[in-house]
């Protein structure tokens, strides 16, 4: 995803592995790569226009504290976007899901990679009361237009991309 947005926009990926299975992997010059975790962002506050949280907001060990330092980072009226992260509609729902995913990769062997995985429930994410999420289905409705009110006006704007999770 920072390869792709590097296109368009100055693009800061972050994430905990800085090695060739994470950061090292995104082999793009326009891309700044910075090692970081989640609840603990190495970044300046209110440096962003957005920040993309792809398939990793489920793996924080602490979501209120991952979603304040998204908002730490974010320009005011800057947008949050959360992709690729299940979201349960309650503790019950990502209990069952957890298992699973435990039973999969105890399957695999690599039964250690399930304990990271967390879930998200909608109250998680609309406790903290930082954000207004919106939730947008892929092939139903337009999420561009969902999106529309939060787009970004210039072409230069910061954007990071955020993987890993806090170790």
């Amino acid at each position: 995803m920072a390869r792709r947005l590097a296109g368009a926009f100055r693009v800061t990926a972050l994430d905990v592995d800085g090695g060739d299975t994470g950061l090292g992997a995104i082999e793009d010059a326009r891309v700044l790569r910075v090692a970081g975790d989640l609840e603990a962002l190495p970044l300046r506050a209110a440096s962003f226009d957005a920040v993309i949280a792809a398939a990793t907001l489920h793996y924080a060990l602490d979501v209120p504290a991952a979603l304040a330092e998204a908002a730490r980072v974010l320009r005011p009226g800057g947008l949050l976007v959360v992709a690729d992260s299940p979201v349960y509609a309650d503790a019950g729902a990502r209990a069952e899901a957890w298992e699973r995913t435990r039973a999969h990769y105890a399957a695999f062997g690599a039964a250690p990679l399930a304990d990271r995985y967390r879930g998200l429930t909608r109250n998680e994410l609309d406790g903290p009361g930082l954000f207004r999420f919106v939730t947008v289905t892929p092939g139903f409705g337009s999420w561009r237009a969902a999106l529309r009110p939060w787009q970004a006006p210039r072409r230069d704007a910061r954007l990071p991309v955020l993987f890993g999770w806090k170790r």
